[in-house]
């Protein structure tokens, strides 16, 4: 089938970080206006997002500790990574000794800070990262610590081929790869992938899993309601509407 143009044209912006490459290509394709009025609006929306973590609403709480939002602007400060990467940053300090090895699934973490550990993402290139399925890579080694940030939810379901249960395939390969004791932190947005939607509420793994849920302002916290009270991802507001922060330990 052949793609909409309209789709073409923002999947290849999108993909261009650099502002000139994003002007010249909106003047290829006749839509400068529409370029302009977007870079407007988006830089708007961010100074104001910047004025309320850093003035009104700097911290939110998870699991009765305060943390504070990521204000990072990159694919952060309107988005769910506000509270994904303080979060899993917290568990780094918590968990992580000098000497322990840690896996992340997905490159994100490179993009906010950066500390010595593994990646393994299909699809981003860049030094140190394994281009490799997470379903059907072998490890070599065991690792203290396994994290990954809203990743999980494209396996098998965001690619061109889709594949039921490769998400377990997935799951079941990082267990493997954990260290006795080991540790696993997995961040998925609710309401995106309805494998792993019923993952979350059957929880053959007995995960431990925590929700939050965001509000307009893109303000989070944690959450006790029904799973049919939270909105779906992109339903209401843009991006998550709800995450699940989801805990693992081998014992």
């Amino acid at each position: 089938m052949k793609e909409n143009p309209r789709h073409y044209y923002f999947n290849n912006y999108n993909k261009r970080e650099n502002f000139i490459e994003r002007s010249i290509l909106a003047v290829k394709e006749h839509r400068f206006i529409l370029s302009s009025i977007g870079y407007i609006r988006q830089y708007f929306s961010y100074i104001r997002q910047y004025f309320r973590y850093t003035f009104i609403h700097r911290t939110f709480l998870f699991h009765n500790e305060k943390l504070k939002y990521s204000k990072k602007l990159y694919n952060s400060i309107d988005s769910e990574r506000v509270v994904e990467i303080p979060i899993v940053k917290s568990y780094l300090k918590k968990f992580l000794t000098s000497e322990g090895k840690c896996l992340e699934v997905g490159n994100v973490l490179n993009h906010y800070f950066y500390f010595n550990h593994d990646i393994i993402d299909k699809y981003e290139v860049g030094n140190g990262i394994r281009n490799e399925d997470i379903a059907l890579v072998k490890f070599e080694k065991c690792y203290d610590l396994i994290i990954s940030i809203s990743t999980l939810e494209h396996v098998g379901f965001d690619e061109p081929i889709k594949e039921h249960g490769k998400i377990r395939k997935a799951i079941d390969n990082l267990i493997n790869a954990l260290c006795e004791k080991g540790k696993m932190i997995i961040t998925v947005p609710v309401k995106y992938n309805p494998e792993i939607d019923e993952l979350l509420q059957s929880n053959p793994y007995n995960f431990k899993i925590t929700f939050l849920k965001r509000d307009k302002f893109n303000i989070w916290s944690e959450t006790n309601e029904n799973w049919s009270s939270l909105n779906a991802y992109g339903s209401k507001f843009p991006y998550a509407n709800a995450i699940a922060v989801i805990e693992f330990q081998k014992s």
